[in-house]
């Protein structure tokens, strides 16, 4: 169960450093 949440964070982590990532060049150009 411990590592099914650790996955799910990285997961999440990921995502929202995407959006932020996309967020930041859509504010660049």
């Amino acid at each position: 169960v411990l590592l099914n949440n650790i996955f799910l964070l990285l997961v999440i982590i990921e995502e929202v450093s995407g959006v932020i990532i996309k967020s930041d060049l859509f504010l660049i150009a």
